[in-house]
């Protein structure tokens, strides 16, 4: 009997890794998607002959159908099979990424739509995922290590579309203009091609899992828990979700603009100035979230958010600054750039852990925990556990 136990343990475990492992590689490609527009931004106006401000409706475009992603998964989430979830997410993710470079106006518009419907599918179910497989007290640095993946993921888009972006400093091309050559379109296809691989590869991994009958979902996340005030309920919710409505919305626009910003802007930096730029941000942000994985097992997730937000206050001072040095002192940039980009990587993912000591993460109520410029929110319950304590 105790040899069959411990069978059925182990095989436990290992299923658990792996779960683990593919939803790692999940965020790894949601990284990519996510930050892959940044550096390819001003190559697409240029081949689509849009200005810079006329492309940039395709970024509100996905952050709409992220928040309607997110809402709607919330919804269904305990209702579906959540791996068969997790690879349709992907796969869709994959046909629009192939499809980008290709289409114009309001088709572009309804592209870069579906691409967040299916991203907010995935992250919310992701989030959700892990922490059912690990439960509330070993899931903090598997969470740790899921937005890990996803900083890894967006660290190598820059990286991935450096070869295929035209160099537009120097030039009016930035700002606009002309026709170009099927060459340029083409090449710039590459980088959403490579991504739309990874999003297509991973996905398959996922429905390997759906048909693993050991994969079935097995929540370790406490039952036993009481009926919550409307008064707490709501006051959490409030809170929650203007944290994460402005945490999120610092982070993505920043990785999104700061190419275009380096490279369109008073600063004249080089296409590659502006790739190594970029990829300063989100490598410090990749090292910060990390490093988070073994700070979270010493410091408490209150710790942890005071450190960051110390640091997030000091390194937004630096960079708001930046006219005063821009000419005298510009590695300060360089500086302010990875200071941020380290300061607010962990936040998100602590910030639910943090929720979790007082709210039962799960697809039934609702915490908006993603800006608009992201758009993504996640359904948590609301139901007090067993040994609650007031908040600190």
């Amino acid at each position: 009997m105790s040899g069959n136990f411990e069978r059925k343990s182990a095989q436990q475990k290992k299923m658990q890794y792996a779960k683990t492992i593919c939803l790692c590689l999940g965020f790894l490609a949601l990284g990519v998607a996510i930050a892959l527009p940044g550096p390819t931004l001003p190559t697409l106006a240029y081949n689509m002959n849009y200005t810079i401000m006329g492309i940039s409706f395709v970024l509100p475009a996905r952050a709409v159908g992220y928040l309607f992603g997110s809402i709607l998964s919330g919804m269904v989430l305990n209702k579906l099979n959540q791996q068969l979830m997790i690879f349709s997410s992907l796969f869709v993710s994959s046909i629009g990424l192939v499809l980008v470079p290709w289409v114009k106006a309001v088709l572009l518009g309804v592209v870069m739509s579906s691409i967040g419907v299916s991203m907010g599918f995935l992250d919310t179910g992701g989030n959700v995922m892990c922490l059912r497989i690990w439960g509330e007290k070993k899931s903090e640095p598997f969470m740790q290590m899921l937005h890990f993946s996803f900083a890894l993921g967006a660290t190598a888009a820059p990286l991935i579309a450096q070869p295929f972006i035209l160099d537009l400093s120097n030039s009016s091309l930035a700002n606009n203009v002309s026709t170009t050559s099927e060459t340029q379109i083409s090449n710039v296809y590459w980088a959403y091609t490579i991504a739309a691989a990874l999003a297509c590869l991973v996905s398959l991994s996922f429905l390997v899992l759906s048909c693993t009958k050991a994969a079935k979902m097995v929540s370790n996340q406490q039952n036993t828990i009481k009926k919550e005030g409307k008064a707490f309920r709501w006051t959490m919710l409030g809170l929650l979700f203007i944290f994460f409505m402005v945490y999120v919305g610092m982070e993505v626009a920043f990785g999104l603009y700061i190419f275009t910003f380096a490279t369109a802007g008073a600063t004249n930096f080089s296409k590659d100035q502006g790739t190594a730029l970029n990829s300063v941000f989100w490598g410090f942000f990749a090292f910060g979230r990390f490093i988070s994985i073994f700070v979270s097992k010493i410091l408490s997730p209150n710790g942890l958010l005071r450190i960051d937000l110390l640091g997030t206050i000091l390194s937004t001072a630096l960079l708001l600054c930046y006219p005063l040095y821009s000419t005298s002192a510009i590695f300060l940039l360089w500086v302010g750039v990875a200071l941020y980009g380290l300061s607010i990587a962990s936040t998100f993912p602590t910030g639910i852990s943090w929720a979790e000591q007082y709210i039962t993460i799960n697809g039934r109520k609702t915490l908006a925990r993603k800006s608009l410029t992201h758009g993504n929110k996640q359904k948590i319950g609301t139901r007090r556990r067993k040994g609650y304590r007031p908040l600190t």
